[in-house]
């Protein structure tokens, strides 16, 4: 099923960094090499599974969109799930950290622009590998339509 994004009036945007990745670059390049193509997969699979749609690579990142707002927390659920039972080598860890935050983008040229994509960006860089943060805008949009996954509250944060 192909959903058209930039019809969309709200969009949950998730955003994916690898932890550390320079030093694991430094130690050993083929293994971080093979590390980064296995994450590339298991992230684009998850992604996709939930209807998402990546719109920028940026280093070891992902940035995607989705229409639903739990279809995006399942798909970082799901995603992280699968990383941290991936068997990554010594010498090439790999520890995601995931942001999401939902609200209005623009979209231009199928990338997404404006203080929504920001957002979900810096939460991103909030949390270590290993973690999902989502806005209270998330949260709220998501409801109680994931039963498997329980929302925390960890407070309130002032984003650049």
């Amino acid at each position: 099923m192909t959903v058209d994004l930039a019809s969309s009036a709200e969009l949950t945007f998730l955003f994916t960094d690898i932890e550390a990745s320079t030093r694991a670059w430094d130690r050993d390049i083929a293994a971080m090499d093979v590390a980064q193509q296995r994450h590339d997969v298991i992230v684009r699979q998850c992604i996709t599974a939930h209807n998402g749609r990546i719109f920028a690579t940026a280093g070891d990142g992902v940035a995607a969109a989705f229409s639903q707002a739990d279809e995006a927390v399942g798909a970082a659920v799901d995603a992280q799930r699968s990383l941290l039972v991936e068997p990554w080598p010594d010498e090439a860890p790999v520890r995601v950290r995931m942001g999401l935050h939902t609200g209005v983008a623009i979209e231009r040229d199928g990338d997404y622009f404006g203080p929504t994509v920001i957002r979900a960006a810096r939460l991103m860089s909030l949390v270590d590998g290993g973690r999902i943060i989502c806005s209270s805008a998330t949260g709220a949009a998501v409801g109680g339509r994931l039963a498997e996954v329980h929302l925390l509250p960890v407070g309130t944060v002032q984003l650049k």
